[in-house]
């Protein structure tokens, strides 16, 4: 089963663009078991068109909304689902890419606990000529560095594992941070 991801009004403005052709270019290149797999891709033949069409796969429900429904979720299941997450992660990273909005709302769950990672329209190769921008993921997954709007050339591993100490309290003890 798939599912289809309409973007509506791509077009509108060039940061929009950017990040829907970068999120585009970056899954049709990635293949792993963790990470959100590419089906296909529909562009309306119509000229006034401005909506794109992107097929992946089908996952029932992502990780921020299991831990707003403070639902049980056993030790095997939280090692499980962290496992394929560490393992996703380091998937991108020997990718050479930084994901940059690494958040519970980012990370899709089927019920079988198979975990993708999704979202790459702000990621960036890890290695770059200077400052990002200072839009990177929501305030409470940000690594300080981040927040500060500091050019330091931290591994991309520190980094995101700032992510994983902020997440997995949440998922142990059902705390829910709203974003």
């Amino acid at each position: 089963m798939v599912a289809v991801k309409k973007i509506t009004n791509v077009f509108r403005d060039h940061r929009a663009a950017c990040t829907t052709l970068r999120e585009i270019l970056i899954l049709k290149h990635l293949d792993h078991p963790n990470v959100l797999r590419l089906h296909e891709i529909y562009i309306p033949s119509t000229r006034k068109s401005t909506d794109i069409y992107i097929v992946t796969d089908l996952m029932e429900t992502d990780l921020g909304s299991v831990i707003k429904s403070r639902q049980e979720i056993s030790t095997e299941q939280l090692l499980v689902i962290f496992f394929q997450i560490a393992l996703g992660v380091d998937y991108i990273h020997k990718c050479g890419l930084m994901h940059r909005d690494l958040k519970p709302r980012n990370i899709l769950l089927s019920r079988n606990c198979d975990v993708r990672i999704c979202d790459f329209g702000l990621a960036r190769p890890e290695v770059t000529d200077g400052p990002l921008t200072e839009y990177i993921c929501t305030r409470w997954y940000r690594a300080p560095e981040g927040m500060l709007s500091l050019y330091i050339t931290y591994s991309v591993t520190i980094l995101q594992s700032f992510w994983f100490s902020h997440t997995l309290p949440q998922l142990i003890f059902g705390l829910w941070v709203a974003y």
